[in-house]
């Protein structure tokens, strides 16, 4: 959705399988991330959005995609991994 109005700034979209980063890919100026299941036995802490904010941050920052200071408008859903679901919008600072 935030693709069709073509922000001057990137959009990362963070994909947790290879179906999601193949959907992503389809949106005009997104970069797919795929941050995978994050880290194995770690699926029962990502039930909450802040779990999976910190956890996208800190691979995207590994990636050098991005870095403490950064402002991000974060996007997600109160049903983690439920499409269409999407129905909070955040701006935070990169720790």
């Amino acid at each position: 959705m935030i693709a069709r109005f073509r922000p001057d700034v990137p959009i990362l979209g963070c994909a947790h399988d290879v179906l999601n980063r193949k959907k992503l890919l389809m949106s005009f100026g997104v970069c797919p991330v795929n941050v995978g299941r994050m880290a194995e036995g770690e699926d029962a802490l990502l039930r909450d959005t802040e779990s999976v904010f910190r956890a996208c941050s800190d691979i995207l920052k590994s990636q050098g995609m991005l870095e403490a200071g950064d402002l991000v408008v974060w996007t997600a859903g109160s049903s983690l991994f439920v499409p269409g679901t999407t129905n909070l919008i955040e701006i935070r600072r990169i720790e």
